[in-house]
């Protein structure tokens, strides 16, 4: 399973602008699709982020894995994060996440090349 979340904002030059703090590499002028991609453990437990309904945990001691799912612009996506096993949540909890800012990844859907460092 992947995290991965598509985004159909028109990469304009205001946009590339926006993520220049993200990238050393400019994006580009063109409309273009991205993919936004997050590891398990680069998502943690938070007040408020990325709201996801837990389908099911799996605890494997130390860890547990959260395989949950989320609804953005009118899609529904398949989430996966890395928790504490000492305290995982349920099956039917709901509950938010927010990465790690420094290890979130684009791609660009069409090409499937990674367009951040």
């Amino acid at each position: 399973m992947r995290n991965t979340i598509g985004n159909s904002a028109k990469a304009s030059a205001s946009s590339a602008r926006a993520w220049r703090h993200h990238t050393s590499r400019k994006l580009p002028r063109t409309t273009a699709f991205f993919a936004l991609g997050i590891r398990p453990e680069d998502l943690a437990p938070a007040d408020e982020g990325l709201k996801v309904d837990v389908v099911m945990v799996e605890e494997l001691g130390a860890d547990a894995y959260v395989y949950g799912k989320t609804q953005a612009d009118g899609e529904e996506y398949q989430v996966m994060a890395r928790v504490d096993g000492r305290r995982p949540p349920k099956k039917g909890d709901t509950i938010f996440f927010a990465p790690k800012t420094d290890h979130i990844h684009l791609f660009d859907v069409e090409t499937g090349e990674r367009v951040n460092d």
